[in-house]
């Protein structure tokens, strides 16, 4: 009985301790997830933000190499306009060669455009008078003003297109510059420079530019979605020659972090499953290690080991309870019962008497088989003779009326009993038992 006790005591303890794996292993298993899919995403965003400034730095780069190398066609005009006019197709041609991004140059001398490079498919800007353009004509004098190149748009093409223009103002009184002489335009394709940085609009990256004539924050949106400003992940300033533009780019992150994180958490929850089955088993396998060790094998009885440990313990520790007595008990004639019917029913009647004793004694109470025919019975909080007396009286008589029943024979078991009791005088664990067998021995010699 104490034997179920202890079972019913582990059942509760394995599954307080498999809730408790399972409610760790579950909060584990959240923040490895969370973690990885945080990490995850903390590496798109810079991944992203790398790729926002890498355009950033293209554009950049871009404009201000093509007006670099138009600046020294400028230089040239404003050294020898005359001369300039006359080789017009060469140095143009050359500026245009060395440019990424040009469509036209038009110079422009008092602010009319007279010569046009390339001439063909642009015929219809020669005399075209920037006064009479006064969103044009805003961007001449800036640059006339200032005494250095304006950036103009990005505005529409008249052939088609959207293009920046760079406004280079000419004086020729080199390097005094008090009298203005006109204006080169360096006409830039949009579209080749959205082309040659990258821009375009990926699945997880969405970039907006404003500040059109180079005004920076407080200038129109002139690519993207404006809403973007609003929100933005990242915002940057794109450096021009004498200006500035405002990029904002939004991240999408890929949807597929969290798919990778479900995925990482099925493995770990796959794995906890695994661990937490090996466990058990391990667990298992020692627990019915030590209960082999502590058991009897053929009547599930605690074995010799085990009550003696539990004796030791209650002499021993301070903290057992002194008052218990002990029962030796021996079947008698077992050994006829194993010569005259064999020993398969010499162990079935073992089996009975261990089942019928746990039956006639209390669920604390220990039974134990020590080998052979012989038990032994630990009596918890008794130490009165007497009443251990009653107590071995009313056992034998429900262990002798109580017959096995095997196929058609019916064995009565005969029982052998002695005691003894502790006291605080009786301290001694073998003197304890070798009182009990002797009154065993003396009941048996008494039986014959």
């Amino acid at each position: 009985m104490a034997a179920a006790t202890m079972s019913v005591k582990r059942l509760y303890l394995y599954i307080f301790a498999s809730l408790a794996y399972f409610c760790v292993a579950g909060f584990g298993i959240h923040l490895l997830t969370s973690a990885y899919y945080e990490k995850q995403k903390a590496e798109s965003e810079q991944h992203l933000r790398e790729q926002t400034a890498l355009v950033r730095n293209k554009i950049e780069t871009t404009i201000f190499k093509d007006v670099f190398a138009a600046e020294s066609l400028a230089t040239v005009v404003a050294l020898n306009p005359e001369l300039a006019i006359a080789n017009w197709h060469t140095i143009a041609a050359k500026t245009l060669e060395q440019s990424q991004l040009v469509r036209n140059l038009g110079l422009a001398p008092n602010d009319t455009i007279s010569h046009v490079f390339p001439l063909e498919g642009n015929q219809r800007a020669i005399g075209f008078n920037f006064k009479s353009s006064p969103e044009q004509y805003a961007t001449v004098v800036k640059a006339r003003q200032s005494k250095k190149v304006v950036i103009a748009g990005p505005l529409e093409l008249v052939q088609g297109g959207q293009a920046i223009i760079a406004r280079f103002p000419l004086f020729d009184d080199y390097p005094v510059n008090a009298h203005y002489w006109g204006t080169l335009s360096v006409v830039m394709d949009l579209a080749t420079l959205y082309k040659q940085v990258g821009i375009k609009d990926t699945e997880h990256l969405h970039i907006a530019l404003r500040g059109v004539n180079a005004s920076g924050a407080e200038g129109q949106v002139f690519y993207g979605d404006a809403s973007i400003f609003s929100n933005a992940d990242s915002t940057a300033t794109i450096q021009l020659p004498n200006g500035r533009w405002q990029l904002a780019a939004r991240y999408s992150i890929p949807s597929n972090h969290g798919d990778n994180a479900q995925l990482l958490g099925a493995i770990s929850i796959a794995a906890a499953i695994i661990l937490y089955f090996s466990i058990a088993i391990l667990v298992r396998a020692y627990h019915l290690t030590k209960t082999m060790s502590l058991q009897d094998e053929l009547t599930k009885l605690a074995n010799r080991r085990y009550i003696m440990q539990r004796l030791n313990a209650l002499v021993n520790d301070p903290q057992q309870e002194k008052k218990f007595a002990i029962i030796s008990i021996d079947l008698n004639e077992f050994k006829q019962v194993n010569d005259n019917f064999g020993h398969a029913v010499g162990d079935a009647l073992l089996v009975h008497v261990a089942r019928e004793l746990e039956t006639a004694l209390r669920d604390a109470d220990v039974v134990a088989r020590l080998g052979g025919d012989e038990f032994l019975v630990l009596l918890y909080r008794i130490n009165d003779p007497d009443t251990v007396a009653q107590i071995v009286e009313k056992v034998r008589r429900h262990i002798e009326s109580t017959p096995l029943a095997h196929g058609d024979l019916f064995i009565y078991p005969s029982l052998s009993c002695g005691y003894s009791c502790h006291t605080e005088q009786t301290l001694d664990i073998e003197a304890l038992l070798n009182e009990a067998d002797k009154r065993m021995y003396s009941d048996k010699a008494q039986q014959k």
